[in-house]
């Protein structure tokens, strides 16, 4: 039976790589289940995030030729960023605020512009801290957002 199924595998090309694509293909449907029922999930429980979505979709709306910074390392939600901005009038720019610490230069990026956008999750603790002290100082509109890449929820 073996030198059977041996034979029968040497004579369908591919056989093995074929069985290997399959079993990735099992996985990853489960992997879309998932997904699906934690989606679900999470759209079935109540909204308590929308009062701070329309207020940060307000601001984002009323930006006239206002220069907007971002500072984050999570570049597909800066692009996202970047076209919201845009859409309603504004200048925008990004810092990466990364591990090169340059803390004088954030300040003056954070001081040039109108509002600030900080990816809470995306730069360092001592970054994070100096955009909070700096907005509290000025009373410099600041959106923290801590989940970058929810960004696209802000639109509803």
């Amino acid at each position: 039976l073996r030198d059977e199924r041996s034979e029968l595998e040497r004579t369908i090309p591919g056989l093995p790589t074929r069985l290997t694509l399959a079993r990735k293909v099992g996985v990853l449907m489960e992997r879309i289940q998932d997904l699906m029922r934690e989606r679900h999930a999470c759209r079935a429980r109540p909204d308590e995030d929308r009062p701070l979505r329309l207020e940060q979709a307000t601001m984002l709306s009323r930006l006239d030729d206002r220069s907007v910074l971002c500072l984050g390392r999570d570049a597909s939600a800066a692009r996202f960023m970047m076209r919201l901005v845009e859409m309603a009038g504004g200048r925008f720019t990004h810092d990466l605020a990364d591990d090169a610490e340059d803390l004088a230069r954030i300040e003056q990026s954070m001081r040039a512009a109108d509002l600030v956008i900080c990816q809470a999750g995306c730069i360092s603790q001592n970054a994070y801290w100096r955009v909070r002290d700096h907005c509290r100082r000025t009373g410099k509109p600041c959106l923290l957002v801590e989940r970058p890449r929810a960004m696209p929820e802000v639109q509803r």
